[in-house]
């Protein structure tokens, strides 16, 4: 069951599952010796937060994103992370098969609403971007788009300015729906095929 996760967030770069507690590195360490001796690394144990299985309080799965919750008894508090990245979804449902072994917690699978996956997704964002682009190189030929986005922000008036002078109005607006076809086509892909939310809570 002991394994290394390579990992991407602000507070968590490598996670260590051993045989009683799961281990959060801020740094970046393949090797499982200097998690199950980390007394010895000084570097490893200052930067290692350790939770005994049963601390556990919720873990939650979506996609290759991890949301943490547990009680920390050396610290005496209760620590939050969001938006841990592990390197790929695979790796994150490995991760999960290896939670699914522990006694101590409850698993639930549950498929996200398709409309939910739409709009948590970032091709969601992308197709606004791509509409007030194309909105915004068309009232640009009339001189309004360019001075609305000066009047609220000057510098992003000043980058579609320069993006658009370069370009070129035709060429401006074909990249600006290319954009919102690219995110309407994966926002389909998202509706389509919504994402598991596995969670493991505390029995």
């Amino acid at each position: 069951m002991e394994k290394i996760y390579s990992v991407d967030s602000k507070e968590v770069k490598s996670i260590y599952i051993g045989k009683d507690a799961i281990s959060f590195c801020k740094l970046k360490e393949n090797n499982p010796e200097r998690f199950i001796y980390f007394y010895k690394y000084p570097e490893i144990m200052e930067k290692t937060t350790k939770f005994k299985f049963h601390d556990i309080k919720e873990i939650k799965i979506r996609g290759g994103i991890m949301y943490f919750k547990g009680f920390c008894k050396v610290e005496d508090i209760m620590i939050y992370w969001k938006e841990i990245a592990f390197d790929s979804e695979q790796e994150a449902l490995d991760f999960s098969t290896q939670l699914d072994q522990l006694d101590v917690l409850k698993k639930k699978v549950k498929t996200e609403k398709k409309l939910n996956a739409v709009f948590n997704s970032s091709s969601f964002y992308i197709f606004i971007f791509g509409l007030c682009m194309v909105y915004l190189t068309i009232d640009g030929e009339t001189n309004l788009g360019e001075s609305a986005i000066r009047s609220r922000n000057k510098l992003a008036g000043k980058i579609l300015d320069s993006l658009f002078n370069f370009l070129g109005p035709t060429v401006s607006i074909l990249f600006s729906i290319l954009i919102v076809i690219f995110a309407i086509y994966f926002m389909w892909k998202k509706f389509k095929t919504p994402l598991d939310i596995i969670t493991f809570k505390e029995k």
